[in-house]
């Protein structure tokens, strides 16, 4: 990748021990009862390890060890700022600002894991490490994102520049479509490189400040299933550009309609995301005659669906199934 990590800490007064070993059982011992106390442990340890080197592999693994006890604190701190009337009280924006540090720090730390092995010699197109590792960062920059939106805060700069650059080292190694297990993101624990860009992609595009804030996260859920209809092609001229988004791999910026812009984009930095097979494939979903068979289908009602297809441009409402029963809806 052509742009090196950043944001590592500076190195804790008392070494961690980075050896699997010794992570798992200081893992084990976090106290998950207490999340202030585990949040604080975990803070320091990745400010810590992002400072320091270490053999890749090492790396990996102490990170994905971290990941369940973190989701655990995630998860229960967001009673702080979900839910919560704005602004925020102090204790409120200290929780959120943490958790987006964490979520910042887990992204640097296997973005250094890509850079470690992109640089060997040898480096394969199979190499499993790596397309995990890959993935696993774009997921925690779109719990950032995520985050930001619901509690209607900027989101860092930087992070779509690092989005897409991952997303683009995906692509020229050719790894961007391989399978990943991850349960924690779809039901099925299936979801590859292309579809998490696509994901974080969609979400930008929901118009996500005019969401609530369990909204944006039932969507930000839902599309970890359902992005994968979006298509991501280069860069072509297309007789329906209105359903059609730009996303630039040079810019810092989000995904943005392709006819809001005149301006003439590389080929090789650009992608187009056109959502039409999305909605078709939720114009399905939601036919009468049609019975959810998954739990995908359930997490999110129809009229935030309807919204959605309406900021994804493709939704024209003489061909959508249900209107006639909302005809008369304020």
């Amino acid at each position: 990748m052509a742009q090196r990590t950043q944001d590592r800490g500076a190195p804790a007064r008392t070494p961690f021990d980075t050896r699997p070993a010794q992570v798992e059982t200081w893992v084990a011992s976090l106290p998950l009862t207490n999340l202030g106390e585990t949040s604080r442990l975990l803070f320091e340890a990745l400010n810590e390890t992002n400072g320091a080197d270490m053999p890749v592999e090492q790396r990996f693994r102490m990170l994905e060890l971290f990941a369940a006890p973190l989701r655990t604190v995630v998860e229960g701190m967001k009673i702080h700022f979900v839910g919560k009337p704005f602004p925020l009280g102090d204790k409120g924006r200290q929780i959120i600002q943490l958790t987006q540090t964490l979520m910042n720090l887990m992204a640097a730390g296997y973005r250094q894991v890509v850079e470690a092995s992109a640089e060997k010699r040898g480096f394969l197109r199979d190499n499993r490490q790596v397309v995990i590792a890959v993935h696993r960062a774009l997921t925690y920059h779109g719990q950032t994102l995520l985050r930001a939106y619901q509690v209607y805060a900027p989101y860092p700069p930087g992070i779509w520049q690092r989005v897409h650059r991952l997303y683009q080292f995906a692509e020229t190694q050719g790894i961007a479509q391989t399978p990943i297990k991850d349960d924690s993101e779809t039901a099925d624990g299936t979801q590859s490189i292309e579809d998490a860009y696509k994901r974080i992609l969609l979400l930008a595009l929901a118009c996500p400040y005019r969401l609530r804030q369990g909204e944006v996260e039932q969507v930000y859920r839902w599309l970890g299933e359902w992005a994968q209809h979006a298509t991501l092609s280069k860069l072509v001229e297309t007789r329906t550009p209105n359903s059609l988004f730009v996303a630039n791999f040079e810019t810092d910026d989000p995904p943005t309609y392709r006819v809001l812009r005149l301006t003439d984009y590389n080929a090789e930095s650009c992608r187009l995301l056109n959502a039409t097979r999305l909605a078709d494939a939720i114009r399905d979903r939601l036919a009468p005659q049609h019975q959810p068979d998954n739990r995908a289908a359930r997490q999110i009602n129809e009229q935030v669906l309807r919204r959605l297809m309406l900021a994804w441009g493709v939704m024209p409402k003489r061909r959508f199934t249900r209107t006639q029963k909302y005809s008369t809806a304020v």
